[in-house]
């Protein structure tokens, strides 16, 4: 399989097959993205109270800050320098830059989510969630899903977005 993408999906289930089923029926219900192959890594597949746990999350958290702040960087190479300048933005590639850049911070799921949370339905992790994780780790699960290619998507990848 080419992967084309890799997802990781936070859930919250009382095992491992329930965990993986609740990210695959995600993937192949959702009306956002669809994929031609789905797989799971089954050897990424982590339990709360596992080693890995809390580094994995950490890190596909922080891809996608990456991401957002290299969203905001071109939002700012196209003009905007403060909130106001939103107000302003003009149509086509800015508007769709900011687009994007609300979809990762509102949560709504696309090509360009390394890390989705499908218990808070976001792309971040909150304290309360982080607090009842680390009190019932037996509970969650940390899903890499590697995908092939993208058969339709409500929103664009980053990268697919026309600078004209």
């Amino acid at each position: 399989m080419e992967i084309e993408s890799r997802h990781i999906f936070l859930v919250q289930a009382e095992n491992r097959q329930d965990a993986v089923g609740q990210a695959m029926h995600f993937l192949q219900t959702t009306e956002l993205i669809s994929y031609d192959q789905l797989n799971i890594d089954e050897s990424g597949v982590l339990v709360a109270d596992s080693n890995r746990f809390w580094e994995t999350l950490g890190q596909g958290v922080e891809k996608n800050r990456a991401f957002s702040r290299l969203i905001m960087d071109e939002l700012q190479k196209n003009g905007v320098r403060e909130a106001t300048d939103l107000l302003t933005l003009p149509l086509g590639y800015p508007s769709k830059l900011l687009h994007i850049l609300t979809h990762m911070i509102d949560g709504f799921f696309g090509i360009d989510s390394a890390f989705y949370n499908l218990v808070e339905d976001s792309h971040w992790l909150g304290d309360t969630l982080d607090s009842t994780i680390r009190k019932t780790p037996e509970q969650f699960w940390l899903i890499p899903v590697e995908t092939g290619k993208v058969e339709k998507s409500v929103l664009p990848a980053a990268s697919m977005v026309d600078k004209n």
